[in-house]
C-alpha cells in the first residue's frame, strides 16, 4: 500500500524527500563522534592530518593522492596540527580551509550531440542493444553475476553494494537494463528518474558487467562507453533533459572522472553535506595544488583549485594542466607565492576556454588560502 501511495507521488516530491531522507542519514552517521578518529597520514609535505570517521579516511587519502592509509595515533596527529607545517583534512569545517566535495557528478544535456564516442565504438554499437530485465529471477541473476562482482573488481572488498531489495526496488520504479550483443549479455545500467531545479534527470545507479568481460580491459572499456551511450539514446527518446552518468570521485585526475569527461560530459556537484574541509601546509599551497588538484564548492558553484609552484618554465603550467579542462567550472582558481604573472595568466586563460580564470589572495605567512 505505501510503495502504491509512493508512486502516486509526483517525480520531483519524491526526489526532495529522498535527498531530505539521505541528508538525515548522513548526518546521523557525521554525528557518532566515537567514530572519529585524530591521525597522521603520510605526505610529501610533512604528513596530512586527518579528523573524522575511520571509514572517511581512504577517501580522503584517494582525494589527496597520498596512496597508503597508514597513519599514526593522535598524540603524532596533535604535534603535526601544531606547527602549521601540515596538510589537515576535516569533516568539521577548519577556518580558512577548502570545502572539497567528495563525489561530483557528470551529466549530459541530451539532443546536444555532447557524448563522443570514436567512429570505432560507435559502429561496434549498431551490434548493441538493451533489453529491461524481466521478472524478480532475472533481476536477482543480474545483481549477484553482474553488479556484485563488477563492484569488487573495481573498488575491493570496500565497495558500496546495494542490497538486492534496494536493486528490486529501483528496477521496479525505474529501469534495470540488460547490455545485448546479438543475444550474449554483456552489461548491465541501473537507472531512474529524478526532477531537480525543475529538469528532468535519467540517473544511472549501477552498471556491472559479468567476468568474462570485466577481466577484459579492452572489451570492458568498449562495452562500458556503449552501455552508456544507449543509456543517453534512451535519456532523450523519453523526454528527460539530462542523462546524469553517475557519481565519481571529486579528484580532478581521476581515471573515471577523466573517462566520463572525454566523453564530453559537464561536471555538476552533488550533495553539499558530503565534502571535506583541506587546508594545505602553511606555505606550501602552491606545491601541493600542484600535485593534486582540488576541487572546491562554493556558493556560485564548484571550482577548480590548482597550483602555481616557483620556478616553472614557459608552457609548463598548460602542459600540467591539459587534462583539467572541466565543462561545469564556475571558475578556475591559481594558487602561488607571489602574484601571477600576465602571461601565466592569459596563457591558463586560452587553456580553460570559456571558464573564469582568477588569481588567490597571496598567503600571509600565517593565512592559509581558501575560502
Amino acid at each position: 500500500m505505501v510503495r502504491h501511495l509512493w508512486r502516486l507521488l509526483p517525480v520531483g516530491f519524491r526526489a526532495s524527500i529522498r535527498g531530505w531522507i539521505e541528508s538525515l542519514i548522513a548526518f546521523a552517521s557525521w554525528a557518532c563522534l566515537w567514530r572519529w578518529r585524530l591521525a597522521l597520514m603520510p605526505a610529501k609535505h610533512g604528513g596530512t592530518v586527518f579528523l573524522g570517521r575511520e571509514c572517511c579516511a581512504g577517501e580522503a587519502a584517494a582525494l589527496l593522492d597520498l596512496g597508503a592509509v597508514a597513519r599514526t595515533g593522535a598524540r603524532a596527529a596533535l604535534g603535526a596540527l601544531r606547527s602549521g607545517r601540515s596538510a589537515v583534512v576535516s569533516e568539521a569545517y577548519v577556518p580558512g580551509a577548502l570545502r572539497v566535495p567528495r563525489q561530483v557528478r557528470v551529466v549530459f544535456p541530451t539532443h546536444s550531440g555532447r557524448m563522443r564516442l570514436s567512429s570505432r565504438r560507435r559502429a561496434l554499437a549498431s551490434e548493441h542493444r538493451v533489453r529491461q530485465a524481466a521478472g524478480d529471477a532475472e533481476v536477482e541473476h543480474v545483481h549477484q553475476e553482474f553488479l556484485v562482482p563488477f563492484a569488487l573488481n573495481r573498488h575491493g572488498p570496500g565497495a558500496a553494494q546495494l542490497k538486492l531489495s534496494t536493486v528490486k526496488g529501483l528496477a521496479e520504479h525505474g529501469r534495470l537494463d540488460v547490455l545485448l550483443r546479438g543475444n550474449d549479455p554483456v552489461g548491465a545500467h541501473l537507472g531512474f528518474a529524478s526532477v531537480q531545479g525543475g529538469k528532468r534527470y535519467w540517473v544511472g545507479c549501477r552498471v556491472g558487467y559479468p567476468r568474462q568481460v570485466y577481466e577484459d580491459s579492452r572489451r570492458l572499456a568498449d562495452h562500458n562507453a556503449i552501455n552508456f551511450l544507449l543509456q543517453f539514446r534512451h535519456a532523450e527518446d523519453a523526454g528527460f533533459d539530462f542523462y546524469d552518468m553517475g557519481e565519481s570521485l571529486a579528484r580532478p585526475e581521476g581515471g573515471l572522472l577523466q573517462f566520463k569527461k572525454r566523453m564530453g560530459g559537464v561536471v555538476a556537484t552533488c550533495a553539499r553535506h558530503n565534502c571535506f574541509w583541506v587546508r594545505p601546509p602553511q606555505g606550501k599551497a602552491p606545491q601541493m595544488l600542484w600535485d593534486a588538484p582540488l576541487f572546491g564548492l562554493e556558493r556560485r558553484g564548484l571550482v577548480l583549485n590548482v597550483g602555481l609552484p616557483d620556478g616553472l618554465r614557459e608552457g609548463e603550467a598548460v602542459e600540467r594542466y591539459r587534462d583539467l579542462a572541466f565543462d561545469g567550472l564556475a571558475a578556475v582558481r591559481l594558487h602561488a607565492t607571489r602574484q601571477v604573472s600576465a602571461g601565466t595568466l592569459d596563457e591558463l586563460k586560452r587553456h580553460f576556454c570559456g571558464t573564469p580564470v582568477e588569481a588567490a589572495p597571496v598567503p600571509g605567512p600565517r593565512s592559509h588560502p581558501g575560502r
